[in-house]
């Protein structure tokens, strides 16, 4: 069995929180919007690195999600300010 180190609990931890956020929030939590939107990209982030780091092919795709949805909602739709 692989060892698990920190960027693998971290990716677990973000995408678990991604869920829960994402079960709150569609159930008559709007508040939450903002934490949900956070979760979204640390996961895709977290997991991204952690596939590219372990030679998946699939993380360097994921980061890139990651980074075009931060613009999007960073830029565009104004999230972060």
């Amino acid at each position: 069995m692989k060892k698990l180190n920190l960027l693998d609990i971290a990716a677990w931890i973000s995408t678990g929180a991604f869920v829960i956020l994402t079960v709150l929030y569609s159930t008559n939590f709007p508040e939450l919007l903002p934490f949900w939107r956070i979760a979204l990209i640390l996961s895709f982030a977290l997991v991204g690195i952690r596939n590219y780091k372990n030679k998946n092919k699939n993380g360097l795709i994921m980061i890139v999600i990651c980074f075009v949805l931060y613009v999007l909602m960073d830029w565009v739709f104004g999230v972060f300010k």
